[in-house]
């Protein structure tokens, strides 16, 4: 296992949108991503097939206080 201390974890998604505007309609696929406060988390160290996985084993309650960048 390591602990990480002020760690910064980045989250991030895919989605479709669509907008409906007068008599058009209007679509697309967006990116949304956003950083977590940095916090304190535990991760589990394993070998798998002969790479290092680095898996999070111990998360507390997160914080998010940015605003997403679309």
């Amino acid at each position: 296992m390591a602990n990480v201390t002020m760690g910064i974890i980045s989250i991030g998604t895919t989605f479709k949108y669509e907008i409906h505007y007068s008599s058009s309609v209007k679509n697309g696929t967006a990116f949304a991503k956003g950083l977590l406060d940095p916090s304190y988390f535990t991760k589990n160290l394993t070998m798998k097939d002969g790479y290092l996985v680095w898996e999070p084993d111990v998360v507390p309650a997160l914080t998010f206080s940015q605003f997403f960048n679309i």
